[in-house]
């Protein structure tokens, strides 16, 4: 693996916010890093995603019909450089981040993105942000780790981390198996806090009763925590 960040963007008819978001991860990217490449992995709607990708420097676009899960770890393993970043879409998670998420990543395996660590900020729904701190809470409990945001999709890992694990986890509860397998393999895991915005334009394609009760079963699963070899 090349030293470098790869950043991996899963999308759903999300192209009128990735032009500001493309551009802000070329201006939040330290002049110390040797490369970086974005991995936009799409559903393909026709909304001019790929058209977009195709036209803009570092980005590589790849067309997939797989679940937000497996979208992600697709994108994490074609990924070419040593540190991958995973970031929504929509404009939620500010690229401005990266530079303290890369100042972390000397002395740790995983950085997470806090929507809930004192520093944090959050400018999203209320209703949506109180029902997810209280999920990420009863998470926290239930796998008796110190971490305030286990299901945050703002995060930065070292590539070699996925090597001889199978996840299979097909939504948004992929995080909380990464962070599983990441525990497991006793890995070190480190929060920073961050500011969490509202989607700049259209509407989430996640539905968070659903999903929190896909993280609940999960949390509740008996050896959900795998062996890796």
């Amino acid at each position: 693996m090349q030293p470098g960040l790869s950043i991996v963007i899963p999308t759903k008819n999300e192209v009128l916010n990735l032009p500001w978001l493309f551009e802000s991860i070329q201006q939040a990217i330290p002049a110390n890093v040797p490369g970086f490449e974005c991995i936009v992995v799409d559903w393909p709607s026709g909304d001019g995603t790929e058209a977009l990708c195709n036209q803009t420097d570092h980005v590589t676009y790849l067309k997939t019909r797989k679940s937000y899960g497996q979208a992600l770890i697709q994108g994490i393993h074609i990924s070419k450089y040593s540190l991958v970043m995973t970031i929504d879409a929509d404009g939620s998670h500010n690229p401005r981040h990266v530079a303290s998420m890369l100042e972390a990543m000397v002395s740790a395996d995983v950085v997470i993105g806090s929507r809930y660590m004192f520093g944090h900020s959050h400018d999203g729904n209320w209703v949506r942000a109180i029902s997810s701190k209280w999920l990420n809470w009863y998470l926290a409990l239930r796998s008796d780790v110190g971490i305030t945001d286990l299901t945050s999709g703002y995060r930065m890992y070292q590539k070699q981390l996925f090597h001889g694990i199978t996840l299979k986890s097909t939504g948004f509860d992929i995080q909380v198996e990464i962070l599983q397998n990441a525990i497991a393999q006793g890995k070190k895991i480190i929060e920073v806090p961050i500011v969490y915005s509202k989607r700049k334009f259209g509407r989430s394609k996640a539905s968070f009763f659903a999903e929190g009760l896909r993280l609940l079963r999960v949390s509740l699963m008996d050896g959900y925590v795998k062996t890796v070899e």
